[in-house]
C-alpha cells in the first residue's frame, strides 16, 4: 500500500467509517483501505474525507513502517506535546511526564514497528502544570505499511474516577474501622464480605472468612437461617462461636438484597456486641424486647453520612452530627420542625410524593436526588435514601433518611459537560475562521492588484490602502478564533506602541463617529512591548467602542500612552 492509499484510508475513517472500532481484524482493515484507495481517484471525495479527519476531536496519525509521519490531524498535535516525530514526542514526555510514561510510549512505538497493536493511558504535564491524561491506541495497517495512531483526552474522566475511588476507599475504611461487625452472606448462607471488626471478634482474618459457611461461626442452638423477612432493620439475637472456641452473644440487624426474579441473593448484616441500647420511641414502655426500634445511639451519632429520623407527620424527630454539619444548623433549629423546610422549594413536591409511597407501603425504600441549603449558604446536592421504621408488631412508626453529599461529584460532571460544549464551540469557531480566511485572502490579493494599478498619486490609493490594512486586521481576528479553537497558538511579537496605535487611528475614527473627537497623546521614549498583535489591536478597539457607547451625545476620547513601573504583576 502506497502513501496515497494510506492517506485516503485515514480520511475514510474520519468521514464516518471510523465507527468501526480500532480492534477490527487486519482483514477488515485491508478491505477498508482498498475501498479508500478506489475513492482516492475523486478529488472532491478526498477533500471531504480530509476535512472530516481534520475535524476529529481525537488525534489521528498515520506512521509509515520506517517511523515517518505520513499524516497527522490538528488534534494529534494539540493532544501530544511537540508531535513532530516519535523522537520529539519521547523527549517531550521525558520532560513533562515520569519515567513510566516514556517507557509506555516506547513500548507502543516498538509494537507499531513490529506490526503489533497496543494501547496505553499516559499522564502528561499540561501547560498550567496540572496533570493531563491521554489514551493512545496503535493499530497496524495491513501489509506492514505502517500503523494508525489514535490519541484521546481522558483527563476529565480520570478526575471523576479519582473522586469515585476516594469515596469508595472512604466507605471501605468506615466499614472496617467502626466498632461494630458487618457482613454479607449469599442465598446459600456463605460469607461474601466481613469487616475487620467482625474478623477480630471471631479470631480470623476477614479474607479467610469469605466463602465460609455462616453456620461454622454459630453455636449449635443458633444454627439455621437468620431470616429477616426482607424487612429493613429487623434484628435477632445470635450466639457466635470464635475460632478458638469462645462464644459471645450479639444482635444481628439485617436486610435482604433482591437477586434475580426477586429472590433473596445476599444479606446486609450489622453485628452489635456488648453495647448500650436505647429505644427510638421514648414513650413506649420497656417490654424487655430490644427489637426493631432499637439502635446504638453512638453509632447513629458518629456515622459519617447524614441520618434523619422522621415521625409520621413528616417532622424531624432526631438527626445525627453528620447531618448537622452538612447543613450548618443546631439541633434546636431542626427537631420538631417539618423536614420539607430543609429541601429546595422546587424539589419538595417530588420528594413528598416519594416519601408518601414509603409510608403507605407502596415501596419499602426509595432513593432520590435532593437539593438542600447547606452550611455557608451553598446549595447541596445529596443522594437521599429513605426506608421505613417499624415497631415490634410491624406497624410503621416513621422514616429513616440517609444523606450522602454528592455536590463535588456533580460539580465535576458539570465541568466535564461544559468542557465538551466549549470544545464544540471551538471547533465551530475554527471552521468559520478557515472559511473567513479564504475570503480575506482574496480581498488582500485584489487590493494588491488595485494598488499596482493606482499609484500613490491616485486619489483612490489611500482608500485601497485602508481596505488592505483592515483586511490584514481581520486576518488577525481569524488567528484569534483559531487560537480559541486551539488550532493556532497566539504569537507575541515586539511592537512599537506609538506606531501601532497610529495605524489604528483611521479605523478608530470611523468606529466612534463624527460626534466624538479622538486625541492621541504618546509618551516619549517608550520601549517596545511583546504582545500578540491581534490581541493588542482588539483591546484598543474594544476600549474605544465602549467609550463611544458611554458618550451617546458626543465628547472627546483621549488615548494616552506612558511607561509605568509596577511593584507587582497585574
Amino acid at each position: 500500500m502506497g502513501l496515497s492509499g494510506l492517506a485516503v484510508y485515514f480520511h475514510l475513517q474520519g468521514a464516518g467509517v471510523f465507527a468501526l472500532t480500532l480492534g477490527v481484524s487486519v482483514l477488515a482493515l485491508a478491505a477498508i483501505a482498498a475501498l479508500a484507495w478506489s475513492l482516492g481517484a475523486s478529488g472532491s471525495a478526498s477533500r471531504l474525507l480530509l476535512t472530516a479527519a481534520d475535524g476529529s476531536n481525537d488525534g489521528l496519525m498515520i506512521a509509515a513502517s520506517d517511523g515517518r509521519f505520513e499524516y497527522a490531524n490538528p488534534a494529534f498535535h494539540r493532544l501530544l506535546p511537540n508531535a513532530q516525530s516519535f523522537d520529539a514526542i519521547e523527549r517531550s514526555m521525558g520532560e513533562n511526564g515520569d519515567e513510566s510514561t516514556g517507557a509506555e510510549f516506547k513500548r507502543l512505538r516498538a509494537n507499531a514497528e513490529n506490526g503489533l497493536a497496543g494501547h496505553a493511558e499516559l499522564a502528561l504535564g499540561g501547560p498550567s502544570g496540572a496533570l493531563e491524561w491521554r489514551r493512545i491506541t496503535v493499530s497496524p495497517i495491513d501489509g506492514g505499511a505502517g500503523a494508525l495512531w489514535r490519541v484521546e483526552d481522558i483527563t476529565a474522566g480520570r478526575e471523576v474516577d479519582a473522586v469515585r475511588r476516594q469515596e469508595e476507599t472512604y466507605l471501605a475504611d468506615f466499614l472496617d474501622l467502626l466498632p461494630v461487625g458487618f457482613f454479607s452472606a449469599d442465598a446459600t448462607g456463605r460469607f461474601r464480605y466481613a469487616n475487620k471488626t467482625l474478623g477480630d471478634w471471631l479470631g480470623i482474618a476477614p479474607e479467610d472468612i469469605v466463602s465460609s459457611p455462616l453456620e461454622d461461626f454459630l453455636s449449635i442452638e443458633d444454627e439455621g437461617p437468620m431470616d429477616s423477612g426482607g424487612d429493613v432493620g429487623n434484628a435477632v439475637t445470635v450466639t457466635f462461636r470464635c475460632k478458638d472456641g469462645d462464644i459471645f452473644k450479639a444482635w444481628v440487624v439485617q436486610s435482604l438484597g433482591d437477586g434475580i426474579e426477586g429472590q433473596p441473593a445476599y444479606s446486609r448484616s450489622v453485628v452489635l456486641r456488648g453495647t448500650e441500647w436505647r429505644r427510638l420511641d421514648a414513650n413506649r414502655p420497656d417490654d424487655g424486647d430490644a427489637g426493631p426500634e432499637i439502635r446504638l445511639h453512638w453509632l447513629f451519632d458518629e456515622a459519617p453520612v447524614g441520618i434523619v429520623l422522621l415521625d409520621l407527620d413528616g417532622n424531624i424527630a432526631e438527626c445525627n452530627r453528620a447531618f448537622l454539619k452538612l447543613i450548618g444548623l443546631n439541633p434546636e433549629d431542626l427537631i420538631g420542625r417539618p423536614f420539607a423546610d430543609r429541601v429546595a422549594q422546587e424539589d419538595r413536591g417530588d420528594i413528598a410524593a416519594a416519601l408518601s409511597k414509603v409510608v403507605m407501603g407502596t415501596a419499602r425504600a426509595t432513593h432520590m436526588e435532593a437539593r438542600m441549603p447547606g452550611a455557608g449558604g451553598r446549595e447541596l446536592m445529596t443522594s437521599l435514601y429513605a426506608s421505613r421504621l417499624e415497631d415490634a408488631i410491624g406497624e410503621i412508626s416513621g422514616l429513616a433518611l440517609h444523606f450522602i453529599d454528592t455536590t463535588e461529584q456533580r460539580n465535576l460532571e458539570v465541568q466535564f459537560a461544559q468542557s465538551q460544549k466549549m470544545e464544540a464551540i471551538g471547533q465551530l469557531a475554527g471552521g468559520i475562521a478557515h472559511d473567513f480566511n479564504n475570503l480575506l485572502t482574496a480581498m488582500i490579493g485584489f487590493s494588491d492588484l488595485l494598488l499596482s494599478r493606482h499609484g500613490p498619486d491616485d486619489p483612490s490609493f489611500a482608500d485601497i490602502q485602508q481596505i488592505k490594512q483592515n483586511a490584514n486586521r481581520a486576518t488577525i481576528l481569524v488567528r484569534q478564533l483559531l487560537a480559541f479553537s486551539r488550532k493556532q497558538a497566539l504569537a507575541p511579537v515586539r511592537l512599537d506602541v506609538t506606531e501601532t496605535i497610529n495605524e489604528l487611528t483611521s479605523l478608530l475614527g470611523r468606529l466612534i463617529g463624527e460626534k466624538i473627537e479622538l486625541t492621541l497623546e504618546h509618551g516619549g521614549g517608550l520601549r517596545p512591548i511583546k504582545v500578540d498583535r491581534g490581541q493588542f489591536d482588539q483591546i484598543i478597539i474594544n476600549l474605544a467602542v465602549n467609550a463611544k457607547d458611554a458618550m451617546p451625545g458626543g465628547g472627546q476620547l483621549t488615548i494616552r500612552t506612558s511607561e509605568t513601573m509596577l511593584g507587582a504583576p497585574v
